[in-house]
């Protein structure tokens, strides 16, 4: 499902140069009064969300977050010393040979989230052993910067956006590359009871061509020409396996594998649309806007009252928003922008801004000949969950009828002991 390949450290200085701006993040330890540099993460990739964050300095760590061109990065290595934001630090001598895998898009591996797009990563090891950070038992702390129960699980929410348990080790590899495929790629897919809905996006598509393959004897072969929603019918139902393969000429760009109608999938953009879903919403909207249902017209940028709701539904029994829907009203306006990016800068403001994070579907359906985004939230399992940039200073709400107030103190702690009884494994600080 992927391709290995090897390549050369003068290779990967050339490709690393040819970026005009690339996203940084790097872990430095102190060694005897000096900088040693022992994680280095690198992402070229359009639209990437910057972080809110550029230094968090916890003496003998630092995490350095920044965007800048690759050619000052590449210049770096052969010298193995580099400077950022002040700090002057050592680079490990590298392996000359590099390991290289391309990916599909939106695939999960290791310790990243995918990328919307297909997408390669290069991985660099150091040439020699080196010193790794000692993994002491004891929280990481230091005034101005976030605390974690472990160093380990500082090191891959700075570098990977990842929450791991306080077992989680140090990141082994020394530099990480990963660089977004933009030509085209597979945006989304919708498995319907008789039917399959495939989204092609992408800089070139026209030319493209899409495959999708479901036993020996139904096989679709279409020559693409511009950016589209495909729709392949399947009469007697969906069968068991799926394959999709996007490509040009004798390059494949994107692909799918999809095994028991996706309902296990590993990729986050196939949906199983379930046939109920827009009854669901349906109902929901009927009803009205309650303690477990909220609607929003829209979800503005860097909007938090959306994350609060469903921090307070995962606080509680869990509960529905409906975008696309007025609120107060219940009139369903639909949604007026690329529903597919709408849904991922969704996830991803979830993703950064909820702590911890809920168990929450994005989904969507057409109610009344509108789309509209339905995000269920289930009920918490590590509540009390809080909405902020800072997982250590962080806001708490409940849901009361229809309105999000802040949690008062009984009620964070009565989120918080149901948690324990549920289940004890989430309390990272316990020794």
């Amino acid at each position: 499902m992927l391709v290995q390949e090897e390549l050369k450290l003068t290779d990967f200085l050339a490709l690393l140069q040819s970026e005009s701006e690339v996203s940084l993040r790097v872990a430095l330890t102190k060694a005897k009064d000096e900088w040693l540099m022992q994680t280095m993460v690198l992402t070229v990739a359009p639209d990437l969300a910057n972080p809110s964050w550029t230094v968090f300095d916890y003496e003998h760590i630092v995490f350095i977050a920044r965007t800048m061109p690759g050619e000052e990065i590449a210049k770096w290595l052969p010298l193995r010393r580099g400077e950022l934001e002040g700090y002057s630090f050592e680079i490990p001598e590298l392996n000359e040979q590099i390991r290289s895998e391309r990916f599909p898009s939106h695939s999960r591996y290791r310790g990243f989230e995918g990328l919307w797009q297909p997408h390669s990563v290069y991985e660099l090891h150091s040439k020699f052993s080196r010193s790794e950070p000692k993994q002491k038992r004891d929280p990481l702390v230091h005034d101005g910067c976030p605390s974690f129960p472990a160093l380990g699980v500082a090191a891959f929410k700075h570098l990977f956006d990842r929450d791991v348990n306080s077992d989680s080790g140090f990141p082994t590899t020394t530099i990480i590359l990963r660089v977004a495929h933009i030509e085209a790629w597979i945006d989304r897919v919708e498995l319907k009871p008789n039917s399959l809905c495939v989204t092609v996006q992408g800089d070139a598509v026209s030319g493209a061509r899409l495959e999708v393959t479901g036993s020996p004897d139904t096989r679709f072969d279409e020559k693409l020409r511009e950016l589209r929603k495909i729709e392949f019918p399947f009469p007697d139902g969906l069968p068991q396996r799926l394959w999709l393969l996007l490509s040009r000429d004798s390059r494949w760009l994107d692909l799918r594998d999809l095994n028991q109608y996706g309902t296990s999938s590993p990729w986050e953009n196939v949906i199983t649309s379930p046939p109920d879903l827009a009854t669901q919403v349906s109902g929901v909207i009927a009803r009205g806007e309650g303690e477990k249902a909220e609607f929003k017209e829209s979800v503005p940028p860097h909007d938090e009252r959306m994350l609060k709701t469903v921090a307070a539904f995962a606080n509680g029994e869990g509960g529905m928003i409906v975008i696309g829907v007025v609120n107060g009203t219940g009139e369903i306006k639909g949604m007026k922008c690329d529903v597919g990016r709408e849904k991922d800068r969704i996830k991803q403001m979830i993703r950064s801004k909820v702590h911890p994070e809920p168990k929450t579907q994005v989904e969507q359906c057409d109610v009344n000949g509108q789309t509209v985004i339905a995000i269920i939230v289930e009920e918490g399992e590590q509540a009390p969950y809080g909405v902020g940039s800072d997982p250590e200073n962080l806001s708490y709400h409940v849901r009361r009828g229809a309105t999000t107030p802040p949690a008062r103190q009984s009620e964070i702690r009565i989120a918080a002991r149901r948690n324990m009884v549920a289940d004890n494994s989430h309390d990272y600080w316990r020794s």
